[in-house]
């Protein structure tokens, strides 16, 4: 599969969970951080002092982060699906990157580094501070832990 350029929408913030969502599927960041709060309103709860569960309302502008099933579900609903790969524990970024051979090199790949969601194809990574793309040996999170990796592929 090949990754899309990202699309930014006018007045809304780029957070990782939508902008991998846009690279991945050629949505725009708008309708991607749309969605992914529409989602998030129906899945996150809140405990307030006193005042007992309640919803959490998200919206585009709203939505900063995603959880890894939200992200799955989102992207699900846009046509596409993972397949899990298991990361030797404890990887950096970086390393997991330099390990990787055979056909997974070519896949899009959505990887969650900590507190983080990129972006990876042939050695490749994106998120929303670079949307261009940038070589994973001078990625700017590379040190960060891979904690769960993904091969996105459209839904046939």
């Amino acid at each position: 599969m090949k990754l899309n350029t990202f699309k930014p929408t006018k007045g809304l913030r780029n957070w990782c969970g939508p902008t991998a969502l846009s690279i991945l599927t050629g949505r725009t960041i708008g309708y991607c951080a749309k969605l992914s709060a529409e989602i998030a309103s129906r899945q996150r709860y809140r405990h307030s002092y006193n005042q007992g569960w309640h919803s959490v309302k998200h919206t585009a502008k709203t939505i900063k982060g995603v959880d890894n099933s939200e992200m799955e579900y989102a992207a699900n609903k846009m046509g596409f699906r993972f397949k899990r790969v298991v990361p030797v524990a404890d990887n950096t970024l970086f390393k997991f990157m330099e390990d990787m051979t055979g056909p997974i090199w070519k896949e899009a790949l959505l990887i969650n580094v900590t507190d983080h969601y990129v972006v990876a194809q042939r050695g490749i990574c994106y998120d929303n501070h670079d949307t261009t793309g940038t070589d994973s040996r001078k990625f700017w999170c590379r040190r960060r832990k891979v904690l769960h990796v993904w091969i996105v592929e459209r839904i046939k």
